[in-house]
């Protein structure tokens, strides 16, 4: 299924706002870092950069790899991508160094 597809089912299976002291774009990098070889860790890397290009496929399968938390996780991160709340240099920024994990 392609990303929008995918992020509509993240929030399906979601419900939940992120806390307000948490923000997605500080905490993914280092769930991916902590664990960069669990399929948990891949999927959540994968998923994040397709969200931020708006391009790529996802499986149905992905939703099953990725836990509650970082289900949550990248909802927010969408739900911020959408409404701008973060500026094109933090995104490039957070792209890069999530690359690289």
């Amino acid at each position: 299924m392609n990303i929008a597809c995918f992020l509509v089912e993240v929030n399906r299976l979601t419900r939940n706002a992120m806390p307000p002291d948490i923000d997605p774009i500080g905490v993914i990098p280092e769930r991916v870092r902590w664990n960069p070889y669990t399929l948990e860790s891949r999927t959540l890397k994968k998923a994040t950069l397709a969200t931020i290009t708006t391009h790529g496929e996802m499986s149905e399968s992905d939703l099953w790899a990725l836990s509650r938390d970082s289900l949550v996780l990248l909802d927010a991160f969408a739900d911020c991508l959408e409404h701008g709340r973060y500026r094109r240099q933090d995104i490039e920024t957070f792209a890069t160094k999530l690359r690289g994990s």
